[in-house]
């Protein structure tokens, strides 16, 4: 099964990944292919390149992030991110930044901290062991309102009241939106995580979400069938 799709910037490439623990990127005008692999990965569910098209983030059954030098063809950095799936990756605008979420949280990775460096940085193709990472993380819990800016790789417990099933960033990187299984979309402040509103309105789990390239609309799907439109306005 191929579980996720994503244009590079220039359109010029397409990269997907599968249940078979392949990541592959598409050359459109032939439809030439290059494997992007890690031998010790299983089934992926979310891949991205990032703004520039440098590189390639991508999330999946073994609880690890992995990103890809696209020149290269080479891992350069992996970590474990959640305690279980990695359902989707999102880079910010500016590249600085990845989100990422997994059973009851998202997390945002900064990753302007460390270089990825070409090459020699990071994992090689040998290592079955995982490569320690300079990349930290906070995590939103549904009931906090301060959460240290940035915390070392595992200090911090998740907390969402049901599973994280898809999220979006908005086109300025100031918001995160989560669909939940609560049955409710959440709006986050990506700065310091915290909760600005909940949307509510669907009957069943909200399972994917996306918001407008323009900024202002946010779209969400949910297991009742419906699809919801929703307007907002920054303050």
């Amino acid at each position: 099964m191929v579980r996720d799709l994503d244009f590079s910037p220039d359109s010029r490439f397409l990269v997907s990944c599968s249940y078979d623990g392949t990541v592959r990127i598409w050359r459109m005008r032939d439809g030439f292919s290059k494997l992007l692999e890690d031998k010790y990965a299983s089934s992926f569910y979310s891949v991205k390149f990032n703004p520039d098209g440098r590189y390639i983030a991508a999330g999946g059954a073994d609880r690890m992030l992995r990103i890809w030098s696209v020149r290269l063809g080479q891992l350069v950095q992996k970590w474990t991110a959640h305690g279980g799936v990695v359902d989707s990756v999102v880079f910010t605008l500016d590249g600085k930044g990845l989100v990422s979420n997994g059973e009851n949280s998202w997390k945002y990775w900064d990753i302007s901290i460390f270089e990825l460096a070409e090459p020699g940085y990071g994992v090689t193709k040998d290592s079955g062991a995982e490569q320690k990472s300079k990349v930290t993380a906070h995590t939103v819990r549904h009931s906090c309102s301060t959460i240290p800016s940035h915390a070392s790789l595992h200090s911090l417990p998740f907390c969402l009241q049901k599973d994280v099933t898809s999220i979006a960033i908005s086109p300025d990187s100031r918001w995160v939106v989560s669909a939940s299984a609560d049955d409710t979309v959440h709006i986050w402040d990506l700065s310091n995580a915290a909760l600005q509103c909940t949307l509510k309105g669907h009957k069943g789990d909200v399972r994917s979400v996306d918001i407008c390239p323009t900024g202002n609309y946010l779209a969400s799907g949910s297991s009742d069938g419906q699809v919801a439109l929703w307007r907002y306005e920054a303050t």
